[in-house]
C-alpha cells in the first residue's frame, strides 16, 4: 500500500499516510475494551507513550517511513505489538538465538545449555529495545520504573520465560570505563541475570564511542574495545526481584508511577 501511494501521489502523501495510519491506530488502541483493564502501571508507561506520539507526530517528519527503526517503533506502540516500559519498549514476542552459545566462548558452550534447559528453553522470551523518540536522560529511578514494568508485562505473559536485551550497555568492562553507566544495569546484574558476550561488531563500536570523548580516546589508544553482551533475566529472578522491591519501598518514584 505504501508502495503504491508513493507511487502515484508522491512522498508527501506517503508521509501523510504513515501519519495518518499512526494516529488511527493510537485512537483504535484506547478504544479496545481490554486496554483499560491493563495493570496500573503497564496502562500509564504505554499511555503516555500514545499521547507522545499523538502529540509530537508531524506530517513532515523524516521519519515517517516503511523503512524507517523510528516509524516501526511508532506503530508497534501504537499498536501494541511493542510495550511501553518507560525508556525502552518492549516486545512479547521473542527468542534468543541458539548460536549465543557458539559465539560467547567455551563458557557459553559449556554452561549455557544447563541455563536454557532450566529456563525451559530458548522461545518465547520478552525483549527488550532502546526507541530514540523514548530516550531521555538516564536516572535510577527511571530504570527500576523501567524494570518494574517489565515485570507487569512478564506477569501478563504466564508464557514468557524472561526477558533479554543485547547492548555494549551491558559490558562489564564499563564498570572501569564508564562506572556511571556500570551501575545503571547493577539491578539486574545483582539479581539473578544471565550474560553471554556477543563479541565486536561495528554498531556496538559506533554506538558506544558516539557521545562520550573519554571512551573515544580510550579505543584509540587500545585501551578498550567495546563488545555486545547479551544479557537474559529468567522470569522468576526478574519476579522475586519486583516483588521485593516493592515491599521494601512502598514509597520509592519507581514503584509509584507518574502517571500518564
Amino acid at each position: 500500500m505504501a508502495r503504491r501511494v508513493e507511487l502515484e501521489q508522491g512522498k508527501d502523501a506517503l508521509r501523510n499516510a504513515l501519519r495518518r495510519a499512526l494516529l488511527h491506530s493510537c485512537i483504535r488502541l484506547t478504544r479496545s475494551p481490554w486496554y483499560a483493564e491493563l495493570p496500573d502501571r503497564v496502562f500509564l508507561n504505554h499511555s503516555a507513550a500514545l499521547v507522545r506520539i499523538a502529540g509530537t507526530c508531524e506530517s513532515d517528519s523524516d521519519w515517517l517511513s516503511i523503512n524507517s527503526d523510528l516509524y516501526l517503533k511508532e506503530i508497534g506502540l501504537a499498536t501494541f505489538r511493542l510495550i511501553a516500559t518507560g525508556t525502552r519498549v518492549f516486545d512479547v514476542d521473542s527468542g534468543i538465538p541458539r548460536s549465543v552459545l557458539f559465539t560467547s566462548g567455551l563458557g557459553g558452550l559449556l554452561r549455557g545449555p544447563y541455563r536454557f534447559l532450566r529456563m525451559g528453553g530458548f522461545y518465547p522470551f520478552g525483549q527488550t529495545h532502546v526507541h530514540d523518540l523514548m530516550m531521555n536522560r538516564i536516572t535510577e529511578d527511571g530504570r527500576i520504573q523501567m524494570w518494574l514494568g517489565c515485570a507487569e508485562i512478564m506477569r501478563m505473559n504466564p508464557g514468557l520465560k524472561g526477558m533479554f536485551g543485547s547492548s555494549w550497555l551491558e559490558d562489564p568492562a564499563l564498570e572501569h570505563v564508564t562506572p556511571n553507566l556500570f551501575a545503571y544495569n547493577r539491578i539486574p546484574r545483582e539479581n539473578g541475570a544471565i550474560y553471554f558476550c556477543r563479541g565486536v561488531d561495528d554498531d556496538s563500536i559506533s554506538n558506544a564511542l558516539f557521545k562520550s570523548e573519554k571512551r573515544r580516546k580510550q579505543y584509540e589508544n587500545g585501551d578498550y574495545t567495546p563488545r555486545r553482551f547479551l544479557m537474559i533475566w529468567p522470569r522468576q529472578e526478574l519476579l522475586r526481584w519486583a516483588e521485593h522491591w516493592i515491599r521494601r519501598n512502598p514509597d520509592h518514584p519507581g514503584v509509584i508511577s507518574d502517571g500518564a
